[in-house]
């Protein structure tokens, strides 16, 4: 069963400063029989892995290490009444900002023009 369809924006940064993207992941919330729950996501329509893994985040461009993955915003879509029934609220979400409407793609780091 599909409890939450969400797109979030996550800024990936280089630890060490040298390179920052923002990337818009589609986020898929299963149910499964036993009760858990299991998130699928992707992006542009190709599957991919958490972003907040480790084995999930992508490697800095410019120096090879795992990039820092950070919620910066989300939006849910409305799924049908009978689809959300008895889906418990998902932890550690409420308190991001809404996810606005952008199309330009934002890449590098924003003190370097």
């Amino acid at each position: 069963m599909i409890d939450e369809v969400a797109i979030e924006r996550v800024r990936l940064s280089c630890p060490e400063g040298h390179w920052e993207q923002e990337v818009d992941y589609d986020v898929v919330r299963y149910g499964d029989p036993d009760g858990g729950w299991v998130d699928f996501y992707s992006v542009n329509g190709v599957p991919t892995m958490s972003p907040y893994t480790p084995d999930g985040t992508p490697l800095c461009p410019e120096c090879g290490r795992s990039t820092v993955a950070r919620l910066v915003a989300r939006r849910v879509i409305a799924l049908p009444a009978q689809e959300r029934a008895g889906a418990p609220a998902r932890a550690g979400r409420e308190d991001v900002p809404l996810l606005d409407a952008r199309s330009e793609p934002r890449t590098g780091r924003p003190d370097r023009a």
